[in-house]
């Protein structure tokens, strides 16, 4: 049985805040965490319908960089589009996580647009836990078409091989890396938090 819209995005908004709320136990300042998402009970389709798009094309979470001064700015360091994927893509014996292939260019015009990196975090819950992986914004793995059940038209959907996505550990290790200053290794030690490749349930 599918799920709702409401129950989708529910569950969607869970896996969001817990990385938001990981961004935070890994050192960053909770002013610079900035999470997007409204009420529930907003009409989202057809507000996307209005404005001629198929889904929202910002990240859902945004660290601040800093505050620019002698203007209202505020300027961002990255962002992150945040999916919940419970159950594994197969992709020819190869663990995998999709996303629609429009969406991914859509944040890449974003990215060339506002100068701003973006990573895709992929989480599967796991008791009270997500299982995450992530990965910069980039070409997927692969690529397969799908005949999409509500058109009838082919889909493309960019395919990304579990093996190949970072921990949130490599990921922030990767930001200090970066240059960021707030995170430590310290913090990282003690979250634990469990990589999506040790929990590779099939679809």
């Amino acid at each position: 049985m599918s799920m709702s819209f409401r129950e989708r995005y529910l569950k969607g908004k869970e896996f969001q805040e817990y990385v938001k709320d990981l961004f935070a136990l890994s050192g960053y300042f909770e002013g610079q965490i900035y999470s997007t998402g409204v009420s529930v009970e907003t009409n989202h389709y057809e507000k996307l319908r209005k404005s001629g798009k198929h889904s929202y094309t910002s990240p859902d979470i945004f660290i601040a960089n800093k505050w620019i001064e002698k203007t209202p700015v505020v300027e961002f360091r990255f962002g992150v589009a945040c999916g919940r994927r419970d159950k594994i893509f197969n992709s020819y014996g190869m663990p995998s996580v999709t996303i629609p292939t429009y969406q991914r260019k859509q944040y890449e015009e974003i990215s060339r647009m506002k100068k701003l990196e973006i990573y895709f975090a992929f989480g599967k819950k796991i008791g009270s836990m997500f299982a995450i992986g992530i990965t910069p914004l980039r070409e997927p793995d692969s690529i397969i078409y799908l005949k999409d059940a509500s058109t009838g038209n082919r889909r493309a959907l960019d395919i990304y091989y579990i093996e190949n996505l970072w921990s949130w550990k490599r990921f922030i290790e990767h930001r200090i890396e970066k240059g960021d200053e707030e995170p430590s290794y310290e913090n990282l030690e003690k979250l634990k938090v469990p990589w999506l490749g040790d929990y590779p349930i099939y679809l």
